[in-house]
């Protein structure tokens, strides 16, 4: 067992290594490696961990949107899964701009490049992901990375404040908390705007 996986299964993580696609909208994806099986597992395992304050509103399935340009079939095993009584509806997006109906989750692959406003998905209730650098500094919610051979993640609670979601302390306790000043998540909002 590598490192990657040693942290997952450090962080109680349910991994599903399954290829087989669940639906017909996940046929054709490229074969996942473990890095990507990996942050699929742990942005499941987010949604168990997540409580949303318009939930009680919104009663159906809960949606993840997938943004990247060269999905995996990592996610598919999680398709239809049940999460706290509700199933979780998996949308793969390769355009990295496309609008986000209906979705609660996001993730936000470094490999989109080009990212949703996170202000504006956080102002729409919802929870941010992603394995690009500096994602969490940059006002996302959540930012996975491996560092010293180590799965980590990185939590900003404004972000997850702005979105109204709360995070289990369970999950809070393992996670590095980055502290983000509104004032900076303007900033390198306008400076993304700015290359666009």
């Amino acid at each position: 067992m590598n490192a990657i996986a040693k942290s997952a299964a450090a962080l109680g993580i349910v991994a599903a290594f399954a290829i087989e696609p669940a639906s017909a909208d996940m046929r054709g994806l490229r074969p996942s490696t473990q890095p990507d099986r990996i942050a699929a597992s742990i942005t499941f395992n987010f949604a168990r961990f997540a409580q949303w304050k318009s939930d009680s509103a919104t009663p159906g399935p809960l949606v993840l949107c997938v943004f990247d340009t060269n999905a995996s079939d990592a996610w598919a095993p999680f398709d239809g899964e049940d999460v706290g009584g509700r199933n979780l509806k998996v949308r793969l997006f390769a355009d990295a701009d496309a609008p986000a109906p209906d979705c609660r989750m996001a993730f936000l692959s470094d490999a989109a490049r080009s990212f949703h406003s996170t202000k504006a998905l956080a102002d729409a209730g919802v929870l941010t992901i992603s394995d690009a650098s500096n994602f969490a500094r940059r006002g996302g919610a959540i930012e996975l990375a491996i560092k010293d051979d180590r799965f980590q993640f990185e939590i900003n609670d404004e972000a997850l404040k702005d979105a109204g979601v709360r995070i289990s302390s369970k999950l809070l306790r393992v996670g590095m908390k980055v502290t983000v000043s509104k004032k900076d998540v303007e900033r390198q909002s306008a400076e993304r705007q700015a290359v666009r």
